[in-house]
């Protein structure tokens, strides 16, 4: 294989297993009792959203 293609084959397969486990975090976190508008609210990056109430 070319060194482009391996290394762009290697970024690609690279991104499919952070995806996979965002997936999987994703699945987890749906399952956990607690509402997720309080993470949202308590998340500071998400201070400047409108607050649901």
């Amino acid at each position: 294989m070319p060194p482009v293609i391996k290394f762009i084959y290697e970024i690609y397969m690279c991104n499919a297993i952070i995806f996979q486990a965002m997936l999987l975090s994703l699945q987890y976190n749906s399952k956990l009792p607690q509402p997720k508008r309080l993470f949202v609210q308590n998340n500071p990056l998400n201070q400047n959203l409108p607050k649901q109430t």
